[in-house]
């Protein structure tokens, strides 16, 4: 009986674990404006934000690039460092401090806090980044709310049909003291590799993925 509930309580865990996932996934289709996004509204020129998204509940984590006049500067906002395990703690102050840096990051409001880092890069390379990202013209690229999400429905082709009901999403924020633009992808890979390739949207933003991962490669997943 014992066994029954325990597995009871899992089974409940796990569904409100994966509907909350997918209430945060249909969240991100519209604008989900942060303190940090209102922050560097105010403090920057120009910002680009991005974050992979998942069906599953995880902690945030945003990859950005910022830039007040001549200074272009990068930040991450994720969870803090794991404990070394060569240092050996009392389990309690051990658990503190593993509560503080992976799990209160999913209940404290996204903002400049203990999440958010400044990421070295050097000043030639951080200039780099961002001319990449400008020659993707990211103000111009069209996301799913613009060209669908998926592929389009074709009577007959079953090439088309292809869908993926738990990929995960990237959502791209353009911020500029004028406004914050928010573009969401739900399983761009997917979709440009196995269902509908060529929408020129997709295809720049797995671009930018590509330069975010190259600039941040030991930060990201």
């Amino acid at each position: 009986m014992k066994y029954l509930k325990i597995q009871l309580l899992l089974f409940i865990m796990l569904n409100f674990m994966i509907n909350t996932s997918s209430a945060q996934i249909k969240e991100n289709k519209t604008i989900r404006v942060t303190p940090m996004h209102e922050f560097l509204k105010k403090n920057a020129d120009t910002t680009f934000i991005l974050k992979y998204e998942s069906n599953w509940l995880h902690a945030p984590e945003y990859f950005i690039i910022s830039k007040k006049g001549d200074t272009i500067s990068s930040y991450t906002y994720k969870s803090g460092p794991k404990i070394d395990k060569r240092i050996i703690l009392p389990r309690n102050i051990a658990h503190k401090l593993h509560k503080r840096n992976s799990l209160d990051i999913i209940h404290t409001p996204v903002d400049i806090n203990f999440y958010f880092n400044p990421k070295y890069l050097h000043q030639d390379t951080l200039k780099q980044f961002w001319t990449s990202i400008m020659k993707l013209s990211p103000w111009k690229i069209r996301d799913d709310s613009f060209d669908g999400e998926g592929c389009p429905l074709v009577t007959g082709d079953k090439k088309n049909q292809k869908h993926i009901s738990d990929g995960g999403g990237i959502t791209f924020d353009l911020i500029t003291k004028d406004g914050i633009k928010n573009l969401y992808f739900y399983a761009p890979d997917f979709f440009e590799k196995e269902g509908c390739p060529g929408r020129p949207g997709r295809q720049s933003i797995l671009r930018l993925s590509k330069l975010f991962s190259t600039y941040f490669k030991e930060d990201s997943n």
